[in-house]
């Protein structure tokens, strides 16, 4: 007597297929947790173990701050600084300068509420790469609101 072969185009191989996709699924879910399924962290102090982020912008603007409130539709950067070219008046030097970001603006904003959507990327600033450097020299004195980008 023989037996019958099924292959995967029968239905009980389709469905051999999917409760194997099925049981692999759960084994994931359950040995690595909910967790492994979400589409960003619910604390980013986990992700970003570093005091400054670096935050990309769909407009091309670059900023970076202390992050707060990443998942929410509205994260906020707070103490933000960003990048520009000009003239350090200390200095006299022409180059990349460190903008604090409020002193010297008309409406002195201390933080920034951003839209979520518009946020392209999210990174660490370490604390010894040139922006970290310069994030630092500028918070031991606050009423500075420019420094140069620190050399290689």
């Amino acid at each position: 007597m023989k037996c019958p072969r099924l292959s995967f185009n029968d239905t009980c191989g389709d469905a051999i297929a999917a409760c194997v996709v099925l049981v692999i699924v759960s084994f994931s879910f359950v040995a690595c947790g909910p967790d492994v399924f979400r589409s960003s962290p619910k604390d980013p102090l986990k992700v970003f173990q570093t005091e400054f982020q670096v935050v990309a912008l769909t407009t091309g603007q670059v900023y970076y701050g202390k992050l707060t409130n990443f998942e929410s539709p509205f994260p906020t950067l707070k103490d933000p600084f960003y990048v520009r070219q000009g003239t350090n008046s200390d200095t006299e030097k022409s180059g990349p300068i460190l903008v604090r970001r409020g002193q010297g603006e008309w409406h002195g904003p201390s933080g920034m509420i951003m839209n979520r959507n518009h946020i392209l990327l999210v990174e660490s600033v370490n604390p010894d790469s040139r922006i970290g450097k310069a994030i630092k020299k500028l918070s031991l004195v606050p009423s500075a609101n420019i420094t140069e980008i620190p050399q290689q």
